[in-house]
């Protein structure tokens, strides 16, 4: 099925909520056409989809699904976000299969031909997780203790890096969480000169293509700010965009 170019026919449009300020990137999914998702947030940073569709939700609100092999480009990102040493990435995630066979990369900025990458996503655990790689050598990677997705639910899924140390939450709240690498916590785009691409579904880094995709799920209001949100920002967000998801 190809991307849909207009909403169907007696629903409703649903315009998402205003950007946070900061935002360097706001995929809201308004209007649905065809290759291109809009960025809302003032920047100009559409992205590129190539292989998955637009999925509209029961509540009116335009999702991005992707099958196995489907990614967003989002390049054009990298560099209002290259001198960044703080940040908060957040999206809306579901998956048909809580504990997929490859991790889910929810969003990732790689070094094209060299190992070097930060990385956002749900492991084959379930557990949510965040890494960054610099010159083939990890510098932190953190996981949470439990699975943060349910099959077929979609959860609020975010990574805040305030330059100190990053954390995890999960619809909104700070989750149990432990650091598999610590050795230099501190860093984010600013300590990787190399990242040169962005995506939203796959990771593209080390010469290897574009790897690691969602496998059946989808995406939706996927957000990148280039500051450290605080806990409570996050979970105003949530609650402003829960009913969209019926959570």
């Amino acid at each position: 099925m190809g991307n849909l170019l207009l909403p169907p026919l007696g629903k409703t449009k649903v315009y998402p909520p205003a950007p946070p300020a900061n935002c360097v990137l706001y995929l809201s999914g308004y209007p649905p056409l065809g290759s291109t998702i809009f960025d809302r947030s003032g920047n100009a940073n559409n992205g590129t989809i190539t292989g998955a569709t637009w999925k509209r939700l029961p509540s009116g609100l335009w999702s991005i699904r992707y099958d196995g092999n489907d990614y967003i480009n989002i390049d054009v990102a990298v560099n209002d976000l290259a001198a960044t040493t703080t940040g908060t990435w957040m999206a809306w995630m579901k998956l048909d299969d809580a504990t997929p066979v490859a991790t889910a990369m929810a969003v990732c900025f790689g070094d094209t031909n060299a190992d070097e990458f930060i990385q956002f996503g749900i492991l084959s655990s379930g557990k949510l997780y965040s890494q960054l790689y610099v010159a083939g050598a990890r510098k932190w990677r953190l996981d949470t203790a439990a699975a943060a997705v349910a099959n077929l639910r979609y959860a609020h899924i975010t990574v805040i890096q305030d330059g100190v140390s990053p954390i995890l939450l999960v619809n909104g709240v700070l989750v149990a969480q432990a650091f598999v690498d610590a050795t230099d916590k501190t860093l984010w785009f600013a300590g990787c000169a190399g990242i040169d691409n962005g995506r939203i579904g796959c990771g593209n880094y080390n010469s290897v293509g574009n790897t690691a995709f969602i496998t059946d799920g989808n995406t939706a209001l996927t957000k990148i700010i280039n500051t450290n949100l605080t806990v409570a920002q996050v979970l105003s967000i949530f609650n402003q965009e829960r009913h969209l998801f019926g959570v």
